[in-house]
Order: C-alpha cells, then sequence, then structure tokens
C-alpha cells in the first residue's frame, strides 16, 4: 500500500495524495475552487507539475467506497 495505516474516510485519503504529490514535487492545492461554465467546482486534490516542460496538472477526486 502507498500509504500506511490505511486511510480511515475520504479527508484522510485526500490528506496523503496531496502529501505524496508534494512528495514527486508537485505544486499542490486541496479544496481548489475552479470556475467552470455551469459554476463552481471544488476539487480535492489540485497538483501541477511546474517544473514540466506543459506545467502537467492532475486532479485527484477522493471517495470513500467502503459504503454500498
Amino acid at each position: 500500500m502507498i500509504d500506511d495505516p490505511l486511510p480511515e474516510d475520504w479527508h484522510d485519503l485526500q490528506t496523503g495524495v496531496a502529501r505524496i504529490l508534494r512528495e514527486i514535487g508537485l505544486t499542490v492545492e486541496e479544496n481548489k475552487l475552479v470556475a467552470t461554465p455551469r459554476g463552481s467546482v471544488a476539487l480535492d486534490v489540485y497538483g501541477v507539475g511546474m517544473g514540466s516542460v506543459d506545467q502537467i496538472s492532475y486532479i485527484v477526486e477522493c471517495k470513500n467506497w467502503s459504503n454500498a
């Protein structure tokens, strides 16, 4: 497993994902609001590779799938 101990809920997962992205050198924002044509959207984790040629962006939505 990438993260030990396992996250207990989506918020722990979000924090862990943000930490991992920071550790690999990305600039990271949690709960980033983004304007879209249909209104604002909150992204759980938004990372940008500032050192990459195209400044690649990564969007991660953290969900708890332990419930039906």
